[in-house]
């Protein structure tokens, strides 16, 4: 009668959550090549409560929650072999799962918003996600930060149709001249006497002007004697992912 009793225990919730990206597709493409197969491969794991998804572009979560006496970490290893049993079933360029436990009292206690007048949105994000991330992820009781809304750079080429006819040329072409062109491959080493040096093969372009600066060196897979660069067909520019 006079044991103590906590009005808030300390509960650690079962609830297992499985991530899984595949790169520009569709909601609907998520939910029946993804999110089907994996929730009917853990709907045979025991003691399941209930499982929820969520597709959206590119990504999915599909959420397991199982009941309260389940050790949440064995159900976190069943999880996970169950979809490492299915991955051969997902289109080949489906990322690898994240599968973690998740628990209500891990959600954020403080959230800061950035914002400003002066510097476009990509700046910002570039911004937070490579210097003040970092520095509070130094911070003494932090677990971990989570950005939202972030979306990572990208850069964009919009072909030119008419230029593209105008040098005989196909997106082909441009394609292939990126993947062979803007790469920085191992270039062999230097010995002399006791000193070796490594030798870089500087291919990558750093800048927008670089990128365009780029030779088309093949026309439909034969060498091009004429010297094309990527600007005169297309046109770069910066800017952020597709949510």
């Amino acid at each position: 009668m006079r044991m103590g009793i906590s009005q808030l225990p300390d509960v650690d919730y079962p609830v297992v959550s499985v991530n899984i990206r595949l790169e520009g597709a569709a909601p609907e493409v998520i939910e029946t090549s993804i999110v089907d197969i994996v929730e009917n491969a853990v709907m045979t794991i025991q003691s399941i409560r209930s499982i929820t998804s969520r597709s959206e572009n590119s990504e999915c979560t599909v959420t397991i929650e199982f009941e309260l006496d389940r050790d949440i970490d064995l159900a976190v290893q069943d999880v996970q072999a169950k979809v490492a049993s299915v991955m051969q079933k997902l289109p080949k360029e489906t990322d690898s799962p994240t599968i973690r436990k998740s628990n209500p009292e891990d959600q954020p206690i403080m959230l800061l918003t950035l914002e400003s007048d002066k510097y476009p949105l990509k700046d910002l994000m570039s911004y937070t996600n490579d210097r003040i991330k970092n520095q509070f992820s130094t911070v003494a009781g932090v677990g971990d930060i989570t950005l939202g809304g972030y979306r990572d750079p990208n850069l964009r080429i919009w072909v030119n149709e008419k230029a593209l006819n105008s040098f005989a040329l196909s997106v082909n072409d441009i394609i292939s001249t990126i993947q062979n062109e803007h790469m920085e491959t191992p270039a062999g080493q230097l010995e002399e006497g006791k000193r070796q040096l490594n030798v870089r093969t500087m291919g990558e372009a750093k800048t927008i002007e670089e990128f365009g600066n780029l030779i088309i060196n093949q026309r439909g897979g034969q060498p091009n004697y004429r010297s094309i660069s990527l600007k005169q067909v297309a046109r770069v520019e910066e800017d952020l992912a597709t949510p």
